[in-house]
């Protein structure tokens, strides 16, 4: 783990959504029942990641 890395913590309600940006690395708690839907986009940044 990076001794620099910066914590961002917040409370997410109903409708709304939370966009994690390219190699950010990410933890979420859900606090009730939760349905979570994902996309993975890859593009020019981070299309080497992907591949590998």
């Amino acid at each position: 783990m990076c001794v620099l890395a910066i914590w961002l913590e917040c409370t997410e309600d109903a409708g709304e959504i939370i966009f994690v940006p390219s190699g950010w690395y990410h933890q979420f708690h859900n606090l009730e029942d939760t349905i979570s839907i994902n996309h993975n986009w890859f593009n020019a940044y981070n299309l080497s990641w992907v591949v590998n």
